[in-house]
Order: structure tokens, then sequence, then C-alpha cells
């Protein structure tokens, strides 16, 4: 693969962000090499071809923006599938409970309350986030996980009752 930007040997000159594939690239300035430039999946690069003031000669230099990815995107899917599964087995039973238990008039009303018991916990989940109240994201998960620790002691001691 050859990408090619047209460089001027004098003077500034910039360019706008540009994909470019995986691979390792030559840096060409007219015909002199100035080096090779690695390009990573995920990885967002600057590079900058500058004049040495001391030996006048033209380098390159690489800037890493954002480091490149570490982790194969399918590692998710065992994740995907456990929250799909759970949000499968929790949504559907609540509501058919909800729906089942409602008297005629209070169904539709019922099936709202669960949706907006749906948005605020999507409103928690935002305020927490936005409150930067803890260091790392590990912290954070914990947190929740504490809350729905919590929030299953409720569910069982009102089935309980039930």
């Amino acid at each position: 693969d050859s990408v090619s930007f047209k460089l001027q040997p004098n003077g500034v000159f910039g360019s706008n962000y540009s994909k470019i594939h995986n691979g390792n690239y030559k840096i060409l300035m007219d015909d002199l090499d100035l080096g090779n430039l690695q390009i990573d999946q995920g990885g967002v690069y600057s590079l900058i071809v500058a004049r040495d003031p001391e030996t006048n000669i033209h380098r390159s230099l690489t800037h890493t923006l954002t480091s490149p990815n570490s982790v194969h995107i399918l590692w998710l899917l065992p994740q995907i599938l456990v929250i799909t599964i759970g949000e499968i087995m929790f949504s559907v039973t609540g509501l058919e409970f909800s729906y089942s238990q409602a008297p005629e008039s209070m169904k539709s009303v019922l099936q709202a309350a669960w949706l907006l018991t749906t948005a605020f916990g999507n409103v928690i989940v935002i305020l927490v986030a936005e409150a930067k109240a803890f260091d790392d994201r590990a912290s954070e998960f914990f947190m929740f996980a504490c809350l729905m620790l919590l929030d299953m002691a409720i569910f069982m001691f009102l089935a309980w009752r039930y």
C-alpha cells in the first residue's frame, strides 16, 4: 500500500487525519528515506516531518495519540452473551409478572412503571459516571455490583412476603 501527502520542503504544511490501513510504511520526502512508520489496529498517530536546525536534515517524528488495541474484540462476545441472557431472563419475567398480576384497568400503568424503573436505573448510571466519584472503572463497577446485591435482597424480601 502507498499513502502520499504533498510535502513542501520549505515552510509548514499540515493535513487532515486520514485512515491508513495497518502495516509498515516508509516515510519518503522526494527520494529521501526518512524512516518507517508502523500502523497498528486502533492506534491514532501523528507524523511530523521537520528539518533538524543543527544538521539541516529532514527527520520524521511519530507520536502515538491513541495506543493500538491490545485485546481482540471477540473477547467481548462472552460478556455480551451473559448480559443479553440476563436481560432476557429479567425483563421477560418482570414484564410478565407485572402484566399477569395487575387488574385489567392497571395493566398499561404497570407496564409504564416497569419502563420507568429502567429509566431511573439509567439516570443512576449517568449520575455516577458524571460525578466521577471513583478513581478507576473497577471501583465504579464494584459499587454497581453492591447496588445489585442490595436490589436482589429487596426483591427476595418482597418475594418472600408475596
